[in-house]
């Protein structure tokens, strides 16, 4: 049987690359933009696992999280909590509310793969399984596209004295290390 997987995130770069990843991996996946469309994602679709952002429009994650094991029709969702905030606080407030797991940004793609594995009751791919490698190689492939297409736009509404200041300032060296210094 497919697993069933919703990624709760406002971030198109996380969305696309975790949704690619998670279809390479067999399951099926669902996507929600904000807490309030993931809440009705979840009740609407029944998904076996969350990967779910705390910090959306609508709704926090972390009120997602509490509505979810407040409904007992949703006791079995397996939450897994992935976001930028990793303070200690942050963690036993998800793992308090109910999430089963909690994994801060940026992520190691081959732990996030073992987590799902592992929440879903899956054996885990081996490091070295070629289905992961690959996965975990594509992922980082569609994400290296996405932010050439970003760039690409940017640049196409730049003015053209804009973009003989951003040449300018990539073609001094001085520029870039004090930019990056």
């Amino acid at each position: 049987m497919t697993h069933k997987i919703l990624i709760a995130d406002d971030e198109p770069n996380i969305v696309i690359s975790l949704e690619y990843l998670l279809q390479r991996g067999g399951y099926a996946v669902i996507v929600a933009r904000d807490g309030q469309e993931a809440l009705d994602a979840i009740a609407r679709e029944r998904p076996a696992l969350v990967l779910l952002d705390v910090m959306m429009p609508h709704k926090t994650g972390f009120e997602v999280c509490q509505a979810v094991r407040a409904d007992e029709t949703l006791q079995a969702t397996k939450i897994l909590m992935l976001t930028a905030k990793g303070r200690e606080t942050d963690v036993a407030k998800g793992l308090a509310l109910g999430a089963d797991a909690y994994m801060t940004k940026p992520f190691s793609t081959r732990e996030l793969v073992q987590k799902v594995a592992e929440l879903l009751g899956e054996t885990p791919m081996k490091k070295t399984d070629p289905r992961l490698v690959l996965a975990i190689a594509a992922s980082g492939l569609v994400m290296a596209l996405w932010l050439v297409l970003m760039s690409v736009i940017v640049w196409s509404t730049l003015t053209q004295d804009e973009r003989t200041a951003v040449g300018d300032v990539l073609a001094s060296r001085t520029a870039l290390v004090a930019w990056a210094g």
